[in-house]
């Protein structure tokens, strides 16, 4: 995936502004109708914003299950600057889709070219857009989360007081709970709870409610404890605490919208006046019951933490208000009726739906391709996202302002020279790409047609549209946008554009793309040969600011090899090669570098500079082993290379790198004596004779050499391997050793590699397999087979002597073998079954190398 942002901010944002706009909407028409039913009773008032918290939930699902009404609010889009025609191009070569690429052979038209770089202007402001976007979405988020842990911290602490508080199974008050719940028709269990002294009434639960009591209320009068009483489950039949948590939730997500919160603070109060006209509708005497009302609140607390998700029986902030409509004689008390509560449900349901509904638009867009490819692929403003699916099928998608695009390719696409057409789809296959700005969209899909051709269909709002010329021009017009601002077939865009327009406009189309895919795969094309060294000093400068750090190593990778024999050229794919981090990585990078033999002393200074940040491990003996033929005859370079190899911790790794070096041929006798000189600081005798016995053939028979040699190998306290390292650089080199083909130990093409060390006949041995595509025996006695394109290599070098054995698969279906090394003396096959025992042994059981 080209990732680039998890979250389309873009619509996320649209999507907050619309829901807040909606939500003020809503809580605005609730506010109008309960100042109209200012004289009814407080239950109407409370049915009413009850309906609007219950509809700001339901507002984002309406928003995505019902249809869109377009009203036009916003100003229309400025026109694009160019207008292309259809393009009719001569017959070109097939241009293919495969999983991860399109083969396309002609850059993007001129027109629109144009169109990018007017569009190119607004980059600045845009940013600087979703940036204040980003941090709008981001504080909303963050407000939203605070506000409903606290709703979820309430809920905790209710639940914890219900679990300390004691249940009442007998006295006064559960007697005359009993009556009560039968006199006010509740339909659930309800649960009373004892509390401490001094904690004020309250009732939660929306299943099974619960209402806790202080303790000591066996002590109160009775026409207290029935107005207690009755108040609290009038709250159970009403279910207010389910209504007052659906209007906490909607005010966690309007957290910033103040008539968000005033609205619940007024819903949470004609709760209360209903419950308090219930007591006095049972009989309660107003003026007693507003004593009773005042002596709860002044004698009792309820607990802070509880408030959100219980209701307790009086707040403080609402007493005086409920005192005046407690002692108010003309005041209009009683529940709902239902033959107006239904008709208010239906209407509230029908407004609460057209609002969700309508849709802000721009102004001026009656035809119906109005969603603009000039306002839909501005660089620089939005998001872009890629990936192939299991099935081999390509998703696009991008945000460009409020604008959000997407394509779908699916099989073979043969588009047009222009890239401002589909010629054809293959059997099966498909090509759908369409934009939505707002609640308008406009949507191509190409499906393969008769004989070879294609069907073309359009969609915009809402409906099938016939296809026609003008459907044409807005395909051609958002086709080369869309491969402009997303990688799809991008490397063979660039391509075709160095081959016609040359290397100055793909660097132009390098500066302007705001994919970082983008601009590798224009980085990509300049860094091929037929480039001259100026252009690809500033090709690799580029590369060097590529924010994809990812990208960079295979770039440079692919790029050493066509480098030319340029200095700069060189101190700029260095320049590059400090942005790669991984050691493996950079090893590749300047491994690939140094491969083609044109680096100046300069340039491999640097390179063994840039080597430093390579760790003391293998990965640095692996670098110095593959640079090692291709060093120049120069000592300071030798020295840098000797500094290098001092920096390896083991033993054997180092004494590998130090035998490349002198097997290089590009040493003086100065340098030799030097290398030799390195045997002394290996910690064992088995190292010791392996690189004066490997390095000696190579070695000058020069007086100083010889000298430094002989002294070397009297370091071995090993009288036979001392011999044997003596007898070594006496004798010419053997031409069967000098025939054993090199092995890379890191070979890519290779499934499986082992190696090992240890001893054969008292001298130090280094074995190593090198496999690709083998199947084992079930018995893992032998080779059951090997596959077209694979091989296996057994390697073996005891002291000086290296032997080797390639086993590939041939035409008859037998294996060939080819033998290189010293086997004189010895039985070969014998040889390759010991090697090849050790190597199962040690992979048992897996039959796969």
């Amino acid at each position: 995936m080209s990732g680039l942002i998890s979250v389309d901010t873009a619509a996320a944002v649209s999507a907050v502004a619309d829901l807040a706009l909606k939500g003020t909407v809503v809580l605005a028409a609730a506010a109008i109708a309960t100042l109209a039913l200012r004289r009814a009773a407080a239950s109407a008032r409370h049915l009413a914003w009850t309906l609007a918290f219950a509809g700001l939930l339901a507002l984002p699902v309406l928003g995505i299950a019902l249809p869109r009404l377009r009203i036009d609010v916003l100003p229309a889009h400025p026109a694009p600057s160019a207008s292309p025609a259809p393009v009719q191009p001569a017959p070109a070569p097939r241009v293919e889709t495969t999983e991860t690429t399109v083969r396309m052979g002609a850059p993007l038209a001129e027109p629109f070219r144009s169109v990018a770089q007017a569009a190119g202007a607004a980059d600045e402001r845009g940013g600087r857009l979703d940036m204040l976007g980003r941090v709008a979405l981001l504080a909303w988020m963050i407000g939203a989360a605070l506000a409903l842990l606290r709703l979820a911290a309430s809920v905790t602490r209710v639940r914890r007081e219900g679990r300390t508080a004691r249940p009442l199974a007998h006295g006064p008050a559960v007697e005359m709970r009993d009556r009560l719940v039968w006199r006010l028709s509740i339909d659930r269990p309800v649960t009373l709870l004892e509390g401490a002294e001094g904690c004020m009434p309250l009732t939660w639960g929306i299943v099974r409610p619960r209402v806790l009591l202080p303790a000591g209320t066996e002590r109160w009068p009775a026409d207290r404890l029935e107005a207690v009483l009755t108040h609290e489950l009038a709250h159970v039949r009403r279910r207010d605490c389910a209504w007052q948590l659906v209007a906490e939730a909607a005010c966690a997500l309007h957290w910033f919208n103040p008539l968000a919160w005033a609205a619940a603070r007024r819903m949470r109060l004609e709760s209360e006046h209903a419950c308090d006209d219930q007591v006095l509708l049972t009989g309660s005497r107003g003026a007693d019951y507003a004593g009773h009302l005042l002596d709860v609140a002044r004698t009792l607390r309820p607990p802070r933490a509880a408030m959100l998700a219980a209701v307790p029986m009086a707040r403080p902030s609402q007493l005086k208000t409920r005192l005046h409509a407690v002692l108010s004689a003309d005041r209009v008390r009683g529940p709902v009726p239902a033959y107006v509560a239904a008709p208010a449900l239906i209407g509230g349901g029908v407004l609460l739906a057209l609002i969700a509904a309508l849709t802000p638009a721009r102004a001026g867009a009656a035809e119906p391709f109005a969603v603009s490819p000039g306002g839909c692929f501005v660089p620089g403003r939005g998001t872009f996202d890629e990936e192939v699916d299991d099935a081999g099928v390509r998703h696009v998608r991008w945000t460009s302002g409020s604008c959000t695009g997407t394509a779908r390719i699916q099989g073979d696409i043969r588009f047009s020279d222009a890239l401002d057409a589909v010629r054809s789809v293959s059997p099966g296959g498909s090509f759908r790409i369409a934009l939505r700005d707002g609640g308008r969209g406009t949507e191509v899909v190409v499906r393969p047609g008769e004989k070879g051709g294609i069907h073309p269909a359009i969609r915009a709002g809402g409906r099938d549209l016939p296809w026609n010329a003008q459907a044409e021009r807005w395909l051609a017009a958002t086709l080369p946008q869309m491969m402009r601002i997303t990688s799809y077939g991008a490397g063979h865009r660039a391509a075709a554009l160095l081959a016609r327009q040359g290397p100055a406009a793909v660097a132009g189309e390098m500066d302007r793309a705001r994919n970082a895919t983008l601009r590798a795969e224009y980085a990509d094309a300049l860094l091929g040969p037929g480039v001259d060294a100026a252009t690809m000093r500033g090709v690799l400068d580029r590369v060097a600011a590529l924010e994809n750090h990812a990208a960079i190593p295979a770039l440079l990778e692919r790029a050493a090899p066509r480098l030319p024999a340029d200095a700069e050229v060189h101190a700029a794919y260095l320049r590059a090669a400090a942005r790669v981090e991984p050691e493996p990585e950079l090893r590749r990078v300047l491994a690939a570098l140094a491969a083609p033999g044109q680096l100046g002393t300069a340039g491999w200074m640097e390179l063994f500079r840039h080597a430093r940040r390579i760790g003391g491990g293998r990965e640095l003996e692996l670098l110095l082993g593959t640079v090692a033929p291709a060093l120049p005859a120069e000592r300071p370079v030798h020295a840098a290379y000797l500094a290098a190899a001092g920096r390896i911790n083991d033993a054997a790794d180092r004494r590998r790198a130090l035998v490349a070096l002198l097997v290089s041929g590009s040493l003086d006798a100065a340098m030799q004596v030097r290398v030799i000189g390195e045997a002394a600081a290996l910690p064992s005798d088995a190292e010791k004779e392996l690189l004066l016995s490997q390095g000696a053939p190579s070695l000058s028979r020069d007086p100083q050499v010889a000298q430094a040699y002989r002294a070397a190998a009297g370091w071995i306290g090993d009288a036979g391997a001392r011999g044997r390292v003596l007898a070594a650089y006496g004798r010419a080199p053997q031409a069967a050793e000098s025939a054993v083909p090199a092995d890379r130990e890191d070979d890519p093409e290779a499934t499986t590699i082992l190696t090992h060390t240890g001893t054969h006949d008292g001298a130090r041995s280094e074995k190593l397999l090198l496999a690709r595509y083998v199947t084992l025996r079930p018995d893992r006695g032998a080779v059951q087979r090997i596959e077209p394109g694979g091989w296996i290599v057994f390697r073996e070098t005891v002291g000086s002597a290296t032997r080797r054995v390639r086993i590939t698969p041939g035409a008859d279906g037998r294996l060939r073998y080819e033998w290189s090394g010293d086997f004189s003396g010895m039985d070969r096959e014998a040889w390759m079954r010991r090697i090849f025992t050790h190597f199962a042994d040690s992979t048992r059981p897996n039959r796969h190398w």
